[in-house]
């Protein structure tokens, strides 16, 4: 995969947990979801930087 590949797969990842956070009954589904989806957007940034 080259990196805007990468990176757009990274933040539809980020999008897809964002949306399941959103939908969480449960705050302890809620607070995963929000931390894997600033991870990806963490990630997906870096993927960014590299390729610039």
């Amino acid at each position: 995969m080259s990196v805007p590949e990468v990176r757009e797969y990274l933040l539809r990842r980020e999008a897809e947990c964002r949306e399941m956070a959103a939908r969480a009954v449960a705050p302890a589904l809620r607070k995963i979801h929000e931390s894997l989806a600033d991870q990806f957007a963490a990630r997906a940034e870096k993927a960014k930087d590299e390729a610039a």
